[in-house]
């Protein structure tokens, strides 16, 4: 089970962690790439999730799923369980596949975006290649 004690205010849940958007990022153009129908509930949540999301943009903040769900906790919205956790996250998934929320609206700060080493010239990829290869002098030691 997941943690039962928010921090609460006025609004529902907060968290210190929460971190700014860059004011010069613009908002992401939903997009459709799974056409799905969902139960009424289901779009319920997802437009809940949009206007508890629209509440936090409004402030410069950006959540993740976790704050997100601790939202809906705070809002007696759904219960605190781990079975509703995973539901919400399969849910804000498939709705962003949908085009009904912006991939660009939870961000997952765990997650890190590893980046190709690209040389402009063959020499300078055997260059380095050449200076990260060494022989393991042990391999034929008992």
């Amino acid at each position: 089970m997941l943690p039962s004690h928010p921090i609460r205010n006025e609004t529902g849940v907060t968290n210190v962690l929460m971190k700014p958007i860059d004011q010069a990022e613009k908002p992401a153009m939903l997009i459709e790439y799974e056409p799905r129908d969902f139960r009424d509930v289901n779009r319920t949540k997802i437009d809940k999730a949009n206007a508890i999301i629209a509440e936090y943009e409004t402030q410069g903040l950006r959540l993740t799923l976790r704050q997100l769900y601790y939202q809906f906790v705070a809002r007696d919205l759904i219960p605190n369980t781990q079975k509703e956790y995973k539901k919400l996250g399969d849910l804000i998934n498939h709705a962003r596949l949908a085009g009904l929320v912006s991939w660009e609206a939870i961000e997952d700060r765990t997650r890190t975006l590893n980046q190709w080493t690209i040389h402009s010239t063959v020499d300078e990829e055997l260059a380095r290649l050449a200076h990260g290869y060494t022989i393991d002098r042990w391999q034929d030691q008992l």
